[in-house]
């Protein structure tokens, strides 16, 4: 939703433009589903703050806006670092982000924002990922020793953490458009895990060969990059646009570590691939390995449509559930506090842990406009919802008739008419507005209306009133009309 007359993300041809590449963007803020999304500046596809090159636009379609929650740290923004305790990564801030990119639907014939809307490829691209996932914890096995007890099992590590799962890649589902990143079944779908919520992350500031220079230095040598562990190369453009993460290897196995290298296990030509850089948009991120030593575990479905039990070591397993039909994308995650106590923080259902779907990230979707390329021309339509400032709403007030009183002709039982009329303005702001039609209607009571009628249509005049006679009946003390 955007203000009445805003041009916040409103879609226009720049000049002589004759491409939907050339649409620009316009400044402002709007709302989506309550969250605000800011644009400061006037920008196309390729110059906004995620940029789409290369877009497939066909020869009509939608232009469509995806936002979603992303977390800022100090690694990407130095200024949140903590300059008191000598820079430490102490806080970090939430980010509602955004991108425009294009929906071609040409094969759809989409000529509306409600054809858009209700075209099959919009309802897949904005379906909810329905793949779950179950924390569990395992029972320890039983001793032989019959004079040694049997541990209790559980989550057996001696520190609080923060496990998260999240998804890395699969297998596309070539029936809904690579538009803003694949969707996977859960059939080859790959995971990894950290037991710090995958928050260790450090910006790139040099490539060379295989070793890549990071920044800041490492600050505790036990939460850190180390040679066993894996580090994922990754983009601040990743969470908005899964398209190139998912497309490349990301993920290298860590060779060797000091406080400002990592080494990988790769060769320059996969890291070149990657496409990582050192101009400050690329960072590396640690993941744990799962027990057998691999970044990734790979999902294979049984006849009931759940995967087979995952371990992750110190007493914990997960499970993905589901079926065939369930749909992912790259970077949804599940998180599970474990605590030092053996138990771990997760629903349960029937007493058993329950499967859920994805606690993140949230991602929500809004059409701005059509396009459609007709004789080398840019036709385009605006999709927003639009809405009237407090001070331009129509607003409708009782200005005076409620409250009189007048003795009841108990002889005759007539009706007796209120000395003064019921009067109700219309104004849009302060400006009265003329012609407008307000309906009063008897709703306790008896009595009538004008000229003997239970209800009463009735048109404002110049000065915005509408009025209405009003003749009270003897049958109750008190009437009321609306």
């Amino acid at each position: 939703m955007i203000a009445q007359g805003s041009s916040a993300f409103a879609l226009a041809a720049s000049g002589s433009a004759s491409s939907p590449a050339d649409i620009t963007i316009g400044a402002g803020h709007g709302w989506l589903d309550g969250w605000q999304l800011n644009n400061p500046h006037e920008v196309t596809l390729a110059s906004q703050p995620h940029p789409v090159d290369d877009a497939d636009f066909g020869s009509g379609g939608a232009l469509a806006i995806k936002a979603l929650v992303r977390y800022v740290d100090p690694v990407e923004e130095p200024a949140l670092a903590d300059t008191a305790l000598g820079n430490a990564q102490a806080s970090g801030r939430t980010l509602v982000d955004w991108q425009v990119f294009p929906l071609p639907l040409d094969e759809d014939g989409a000529a509306s924002c409600t054809a858009a809307a209700q075209s099959p490829a919009w309802q897949a691209i904005t379906a909810p990922s329905s793949g779950t996932l179950a924390f569990r914890v395992e029972a320890s096995p039983a001793s032989l020793d019959p004079c040694s007890l049997t541990p209790e099992g559980g989550y057996a590590r001696l520190e609080n953490l923060l496990y998260r799962i999240e998804v890395h890649a699969g297998e596309a589902d070539a029936a809904v458009p690579d538009v803003d990143g694949p969707r996977f079944g859960l059939e080859g779908l790959r995971i990894t895990f950290s037991r710090r919520n995958a928050s260790l992350m450090a910006r790139v500031t040099k490539v060379s060969g295989t070793e890549i220079t990071v920044s800041p230095a490492a600050r505790d040598p036990r939460s850190w990059f180390a040679p066993g562990q894996y580090a994922e190369i990754v983009s601040r453009h990743d969470d908005l646009d899964t398209r190139t993460a998912s497309a490349a290897q990301r993920l290298f196995r860590i060779a060797a570590a000091s406080d400002t290298r990592v080494t990988l296990e790769a060769s320059p030509a996969q890291l070149a691939a990657s496409g990582i850089t050192a101009d400050g948009d690329w960072y590396l991120r640690l993941w744990d390995a799962f027990p057998d030593g691999s970044g990734t575990r790979t999902i294979a479905l049984d006849a009931s449509g759940l995967s087979q039990v995952i371990d992750l070591g110190d007493g914990l397993a997960v499970q993905l559930g589901g079926g065939s039909a369930a749909r992912l994308r790259r970077g949804d995650f599940w998180t599970c506090a474990a605590r030092a106590d053996g138990t771990i923080e997760w629903p349960t259902s029937s007493g058993q842990f329950a499967r859920v779907t994805p606690q993140g990230p949230e991602t929500r979707y809004a059409l701005l406009g059509t396009y459609a390329l007709a004789d080398s021309a840019l036709v385009l339509g605006d999709c927003r919802v639009a809405f009237a400032p407090l001070t331009e709403q129509i607003q409708v007030l009782a200005l005076g008739g409620d409250g009189q009183s007048v003795r009841a002709d108990t002889h005759t039982n007539a009706l007796v008419a209120l000395p003064s009329d019921l009067r109700v303005g219309v104004v849009r702001g302060s400006t009265p507005l003329a012609g407008q039609t307000i309906r009063f209607r008897v709703i306790a009571g008896g009595g009538e209306l004008g000229a003997g009628s239970q209800t009463l249509d009735a048109l404002t005049d110049t000065e915005g009133v509408a009025r209405a006679a009003w003749s009270l009946g003897p049958d109750a003390p008190a009437q009321e009309v609306e």
